[in-house]
Parts: structure tokens; sequence; C-alpha cells
């Protein structure tokens, strides 16, 4: 009586709510309309191409001196004869540009023609030698007790941030345009 009762209820919600008590293994797929197969060769290509992308944008590291352009060379042994090359990053791509590691932390990078964009010295003050004279002078007059931390350079402005944070922007003629 009590199994029959028992199977009878369950039939109930059966047809009721369209509850199955048996367990069936369905295995979801993302797309159910492609056939795994197809899924799979899709899956594969995408993750193939991501790889050719991702190896596009390698860079070579050395630490050969030799793989800098002379400009490079001789702005490192100008400005820091006493640091030695760590690292060399060169990137890949056309425009191609190098970032220099210093011994004593300095990143240096330098576009293909060899002229300098970027300094950064972290923690390290960067000597103000091959700045242009008036933006010395400017630092050396009101910001004597400050390190520089950083200098960036475009076509037409310098970038200098102070390890007091501060930021100062000059023309290319040396002329103080604003600071932060």
């Amino acid at each position: 009586v009590y199994s029959g009762m028992h199977v009878t209820s369950l039939s109930f919600f059966r047809y009721t709510f369209g509850i199955t008590f048996v367990r069936q293994k369905k295995v979801l797929h993302p797309f159910p309309d492609i056939p795994v197969m197809k899924q799979f060769i899709i899956f594969s290509l995408i993750s193939a191409f991501c790889l050719i992308f991702n190896s596009l944008d390698a860079r070579i590291i050395t630490a050969n001196q030799d793989k800098l352009p002379p400009p490079v060379q001789n702005f490192i042994a100008t400005h820091f004869p006493s640091l030695r090359i760590t690292i060399i990053k060169i990137d890949s791509d056309p425009k191609q540009h190098y970032e220099v590691l210093l011994s004593n932390g300095y990143s240096i990078i330098f576009p293909k023609r060899g002229n300098w964009t970027s300094i950064d010295g972290s923690t390290e003050n960067i000597p103000a030698s091959f700045l242009p004279e008036n933006i010395g002078k400017y630092l050396d007059s009101i910001h004597a007790s400050d390190k520089i931390c950083a200098i960036k350079r475009d076509k037409s402005s310098y970038e200098i941030s102070l390890d007091n944070g501060s930021r100062l922007y000059f023309n290319k003629k040396g002329v103080l345009d604003e600071s932060e």
C-alpha cells in the first residue's frame, strides 16, 4: 500500500510539474546549434590566432650594447659614464624603440632615431646635464633641493617630475609653461 501511494505521488509530481526523478546526464554546450566538433575547431583557430598575434608583440632582450644605434651609445657614454647597461629591450615593431635599463635603476626610452623621449629615475636623482640650459638654471635656482625623478620629452615640450610630487612643464626653448 505504501509503495503504491509513493509511486502515485511521484507520478502526480511528474505529470503536474514536469519533474523527473531519474537523473540524466546532460552536457551543456555554449552553442547548442553548432556541433561539438565544429565548436572545437573554431575554438582551436581562435586560440591559434591569439598566440600568433601575441608573439608579434615580442621584444628582443639583450645586454649587448652593440645592438644600440650610435646616438644612443653616445648619449649614455656622455651623460651616464659611470653606469653600465644591464638590459636592452628592443621592440620588434616597425616603429622600433629601445628601452635601456641602467645599473642604478634608470630606464631610458629611445625611439628608432636615437633621441631619448623618456627617462625614469625611480628614486634616483636624474642629472640635468642634457636638458636645455634654461631648464637647468631654473631647476638649480628654484628647486635646488628637489630630485628629478622622471623626464619626458616630445617635439615641443619637456615634462619634469620632482620627488616632492610636483610636475614642471617647459616649452622647447626651456621656458616654464606651467607647474602642478
